[in-house]
């Protein structure tokens, strides 16, 4: 309801599937996706969010990324709140495992290459780069990770979903333009968006750490204009 009611796709839904079991993934936590996709538009339109429950774990992050934000782009205002019925203190046994997200590309080798003794769970998201509807392009990456997975010796995840879909992200775009020299989702989705879908794979089979291409390195900070 409101303002930012213009913002979304009314008549589609946003939803998540695994190509692997995820049945003891609580509430509170199988939420994270869908929050990590939502909060940069709630904290940008000044809305409320009401939840009946969410990880405290997660709960208690927000704060430090919604200042990451507020760092990069100090123009804008980032407001909103969220209210929650339940805050869960999950418990879970601390696993090693690491997983890596992985679309096949140059990016995504080198950070393979680089955490390979680690054995990373290969993670790709259906959804980013590729189309819902485009099945035969998404084939081509499948049969492509898969193969990746085989030759290294690794596991690895499927993860299909709407989160592109379910916004408009034109005029999300549109808007934020107005103000900073980036598009919706390259400035504001990509990044929390693709790791938040993480969140429910790596509670159930606990997954201590997810690595994620970042293009640049530490070294080329002084050449990003």
């Amino acid at each position: 309801k409101g303002g930012w009611e213009e913002y979304f796709k009314l008549d589609e839904s946003f939803f998540v599937e695994y190509s692997k079991n995820i049945d003891s993934v609580p509430k509170s936590v199988a939420i994270i996706p869908f929050l990590c996709n939502i909060l940069p538009i709630v904290w940008l339109f000044d809305a409320e969010m009401i939840l009946d429950e969410i990880d405290k774990d997660f709960y208690d992050s927000i704060d430090e990324f919604k200042q990451g934000y507020i760092d990069m782009y100090p123009q804008l205002n980032f407001l909103g709140k969220i209210k929650v019925n339940n805050v869960v203190k999950n418990q879970q046994n601390q696993g090693n495992k690491a997983a890596a997200f992985f679309s096949g590309g140059v990016d995504a080798y080198e950070t393979l290459l680089s955490h390979i003794d680690e054995r990373p769970t290969l993670v790709t998201l259906w959804g980013a780069d590729i189309k819902l509807s485009n099945t035969a392009g998404w084939n081509v990456v499948e049969n492509h990770i898969k193969q990746a997975a085989k030759e290294n010796g690794l596991e690895y995840v499927i993860i299909k979903s709407s989160f592109r879909e379910f916004i408009d992200e034109d005029a999300l775009s549109n808007y934020v333009s107005q103000f900073v020299d980036e598009g919706w989702w390259h400035g504001f989705q990509h990044g929390i968006g693709l790791l938040g879908h993480f969140a429910p794979y790596a509670y159930q089979y606990q997954i201590k750490i997810a690595y994620i291409a970042s293009t640049f390195t530490i070294a080329d900070k002084g050449k990003i204009t």
